[in-house]
């Protein structure tokens, strides 16, 4: 019989230029997991009761979570999204699909069933040399380059894009009409040809009140 862990840890590494040193992660919570627990229902509860304990400082400052792509779901994020000073940074599939925000006035006028929800946005790129999502209207992005040394001592160029006020459907009873999130794309460059290391980026989704 397979026994299931959930464990969270304190993530620590160089990420300027000249610095070559690896990772390591401090464990906080490590906590078996029931046969019959929802996996994400029980890992936003460990989050909160982490979060929640007032002789550690993650409730009263900002707390960055990141999360793998198992993470991306309602039952994960909603539980957590009224957190003050938690942002959650969630990995998302390739092909995940997103939706643009409605401001107030467009949701007046439209009056649809499902008025929160806009333009269709998908992560999916139509090709890898794209800078593009392969919907939706890109022009509204934020952009940035940054150096970073990756823990071999290679220097890379980490390319990032946003999209603010984006949203992910309702599902299984769990409400996230009311909690956008910032979108992001992450590219690595090779710091002196430019170009792309990886054939495909990776797509963030990052949640919180800050």
């Amino acid at each position: 019989m397979a026994i299931a862990y959930q464990w969270l840890a304190l993530q620590r590494g160089g990420t300027l230029y000249g610095v070559a040193e690896a990772p390591w992660n401090l464990p906080l919570s490590i906590r078996r997991q029931g046969i019959a627990s929802q996996g994400h229902t029980f890992a936003a509860r460990q989050v909160k009761d982490l979060v929640d304990n007032k002789e550690l400082p993650f409730g009263a400052h900002l707390t960055v979570n990141a999360s793998d792509r198992y993470y991306g779901s309602p039952e994960y994020i909603a539980p957590l999204y009224e957190q003050p000073h938690l942002v959650n940074t969630i990995r998302l599939t390739n092909n995940r699909a997103v939706w643009k925000a409605l401001s107030i006035g467009e949701q007046e006028q439209r009056r649809a069933n499902n008025p929160i929800s806009g333009e269709l946005m998908q992560c999916m790129e139509k090709s890898t040399s794209s800078q593009r999502l392969s919907s939706g209207n890109c022009r509204r992005m934020r952009r940035g380059t940054f150096g970073v040394a990756l823990s071999n001592g290679r220097r890379v160029l980490v390319q990032v894009q946003a999209w603010d006020n984006m949203m992910i459907r309702t599902k299984r009873g769990m409400n996230m009409k009311d909690k956008p999130f910032r979108l992001v794309s992450v590219r690595l460059m090779d710091a002196q040809t430019k170009e792309p290391i990886f054939k495909r980026r990776m797509w963030l989704g990052v949640w919180g009140q800050r």
